[in-house]
């Protein structure tokens, strides 16, 4: 996660310096897309910071586990075929490692993911998320849409909750 993360922080430094230095352009239409595609450049690699980063938590939840086969939660999962991590938050907050307002945030960050991946960040139902200050609505055949900081406030929000569980997993 550590070398991606820099990766897209090298890539953002990039466009900033690009914004900075736009060249004076023939007409306003001509700034206005030249910031646009910039703008779309960042979401990309914003965009793929966040997937890369659930995957990387998805993987360590599973792994965590095995490291505490004693615990409710690894039992658990030595039944199960296959494992997500949805699943293993639904086992979490049933057994009280997370809270109902935790699950809820899992939620809607694995809800963007799958979104993201499956679906080209294109909602397939409608719902409606408040991750802190942001408020994250999907609208059924609508693109999901966000600032330029969307996906970097909820990679930093999932790593929270990430560590949060990971904590209370291993008291």
């Amino acid at each position: 996660m550590f070398n991606f993360a820099t990766l897209t922080l090298e890539l953002l430094s990039h466009y900033y310096d690009q914004w900075k230095g736009i060249r004076i352009v023939k007409t306003k239409e001509d700034l206005e897309r030249a910031r646009e595609e910039n703008a779309e450049r960042c979401n990309a690699i914003t965009k793929m910071q966040f997937v890369l980063a659930i995957s990387s938590i998805e993987y360590r939840a599973k792994e965590t586990i095995k490291l505490y086969p004693k615990k409710p939660l690894a039992k658990w999962f030595g039944k199960q075929k296959r494992m997500y991590l949805s699943g293993i938050m639904d086992e979490s907050k049933r057994i009280g490692l997370i809270d109902n307002k935790e699950r809820e945030l899992w939620d809607c960050i694995l809800t963007v993911r799958n979104s993201v991946v499956h679906n080209n960040a294109i909602a397939d139902r409608d719902r409606k998320y408040q991750i802190d200050a942001i408020t994250v609505s999907f609208i059924k055949g609508k693109m999901l849409r966000g600032k330029l900081d969307f996906f970097v406030k909820l990679t930093d929000k999932a790593v929270d909750l990430y560590y949060s569980w990971t904590r209370q997993l291993t008291k």
